[in-house]
């Protein structure tokens, strides 16, 4: 839960999220959250390959169905490096 102010506005947020491990080497996850009176749901995924991770998130999924409101959707790819004992 977040509660902030924007223009002198309250901006109040919050958000549940879950996460499912498949396998040791791969992460599956979906998040869905309230913010400026609007639903967005995500998804994200995580494969970790000794000291490589790699990622996808996506976050309103819900707006790539209206077409108008596409803007508003981001999704993210990337690597991170891990560096120390991995688990």
């Amino acid at each position: 839960y977040a509660n902030t102010t924007w223009r002198d506005e309250a901006v109040h947020a919050f958000g549940l999220g879950l996460r499912y491990q498949a396998f040791k080497w791969w992460n599956i996850g979906t998040m869905v959250n309230r913010r400026y009176d609007r639903w967005s749901w995500g998804l994200n995924t995580q494969f970790d390959f000794g000291m490589v991770e790699l990622y996808f998130t996506s976050d309103n999924l819900i707006s790539v169905f209206g077409i108008s409101s596409l803007e508003n959707s981001t999704i993210r790819v990337g690597a991170n490096l891990v560096f120390g004992e991995v688990e």
